[in-house]
């Protein structure tokens, strides 16, 4: 194993790595959003938007924009440029 990452205040849902390898994101049961660089280990960015838990997460493939998926039926898309939210989506139903 190269490195576990611990996540001490809720369960890990969903993982996915960057496009380009350097960065993992975790969508977590505590509504959370998590982006560790691989290289430093260090946690690089958190977002704490979804109102239940994130059921998913996945990077666009130029890397810049992350789409998050959550049991309180949004779908979010995030700029990672500059951390922020671009659009929330509603209605989309878990299976």
């Amino acid at each position: 194993m190269l490195h576990s990452y611990q996540e001490p205040n809720g369960v890990i849902n969903t993982v996915k790595y960057h496009p380009d390898g350097t960065c993992v994101a975790a969508g977590t049961f505590d509504k959370k959003i998590k982006i560790w660089d691989i290289r430093s280990k260090k946690l690089v960015q958190f977002y704490d938007a979804h109102k239940e838990s994130v059921t998913g997460v996945s990077f666009h493939s130029s890397g810049n924009y992350l789409v998050s998926s959550s049991y309180d039926s949004s779908l979010k898309i995030w700029d990672l440029r500059n951390g922020q939210i671009m659009y929330t989506l509603f209605g989309h139903e878990v299976s």
